[in-house]
């Protein structure tokens, strides 16, 4: 696809107020699952981020930019089920919907757990029908005990076999459920608001006595708390599960993983699942790293630049945790 072709697909909504194809912007099927979805969008994401085409030439930034705001809506439409399943019924015109039932309605079909109970019951029952057959017991209560309970097991399992029955959707609702006090666990660990954790760089620390820069390591870091500082103290709490971390270059690996070319650099990066796109299970711990080299390069050592641009960073990243996409922050912050 050319760059003009791409920008014509990118400025479909603003020029005739119709939607693009979301799907194919993310580069997936309409049948793709939500962790498919969100994995699309982290590896666009990164790879259009405007902040690696920071010296790159100026029609390369505005095609960033564009990919970026292009991407940033297909993620809010299609990272919402119920949005993405609106987006889905206004195209249902389109050949796939017919294979892709999620964006219709839900399944009923679905009785795991009622078939798996209904199995139990036929096991249970099986001993009794073997033993009345087979004239194992010779006491009349024992038959008529026998009678019932095998009567009562085979009602059972006909009812938790029928996908529609009372018995089935109670065993469904049960296995699907979570444990109780599931969500109350965590907070009962804290006994005062958390707050979010600053990690400085191992290795600085290590070397600090050998570091003739230890002083200006030691300056960066304390910028950086500060402007975690500047963080409302409503929004801290959230910020339990965050790691902040401070290092002097992005390695190979992460350049690599990132894409970045001779014109881009990387200020700062965030790892993990925005707030908005976590569920009620725990997720592994969420990473803020502050790269220390390129900010101090592109604010030529200037003291006040560098704070005011390590505050920047620091917001923005932390942005990124709470589900702000990099089209919806403001202009400072970009």
């Amino acid at each position: 696809m050319t760059e003009t072709e791409e920008s014509a697909r990118d400025n479909l909504d603003a020029r005739t107020g119709q939607e693009g194809d979301y799907y194919a912007i993310l580069g997936i099927s309409a049948r793709a699952r939500h962790e498919e979805i969100h994995q699309a969008y982290r590896r666009l994401a990164k790879l259009w981020h405007p902040d690696r085409y920071t010296y790159a030439p100026p029609d390369l930034r505005d095609r960033a930019e564009r990919r970026m705001r292009a991407i940033s809506r297909a993620w809010t439409e299609l990272g919402d089920p119920i949005r993405r399943r609106a987006y889905d019924q206004r195209h249902a015109d389109v050949s796939w919907m017919s294979d892709f039932p999620q964006a219709t309605q839900p399944s009923q079909a679905s009785n795991g757990a009622g078939m798996f109970v209904g199995m139990l019951c036929v096991i249970l029952a099986l001993p009794l029908l073997i033993n009345l057959l087979s004239g194992g017991l010779h006491e009349t209560w024992q038959v008529m005990v026998a009678s019932v309970a095998l009567l009562v097991l085979s009602a059972l399992a006909g009812l938790f076999f029928v996908n529609d029955s009372p018995m089935a959707h109670l065993a469904n609702s049960w296995a699907e459920g979570e444990p109780r006090g599931f969500h109350e666990q965590p907070v009962a660990q804290h006994s005062s608001p958390p707050r979010f954790t600053f990690e400085v760089d191992d290795d600085a620390d290590a070397d600090a006595d050998a570091d003739a820069d230890a002083a200006g390591s030691r300056a960066f870091d304390l910028l950086v708390e500060q402007a975690l500082a500047t963080i409302p103290e409503d929004f801290k709490p959230f910020m339990r599960n965050v790691l902040v971390r401070v290092e002097r270059e992005p390695t190979d690996e992460e350049l690599r993983r990132m894409e970045v070319g001779p014109h881009g650099t990387l200020f700062g990066l965030y790892t993990g699942v925005p707030l908005t796109s976590q569920g009620a299970h725990a997720v592994n711990t969420e990473i803020v790293t502050i790269y220390r080299g390129p900010i101090e390069r592109y604010c030529q050592g200037d003291p006040a630049r560098i704070r005011e641009q390590v505050r920047r960073t620091v917001l923005h990243e932390v942005a990124h945790h709470f589900g702000i996409d990099h089209d919806d922050m403001p202009d400072w912050l970009k």
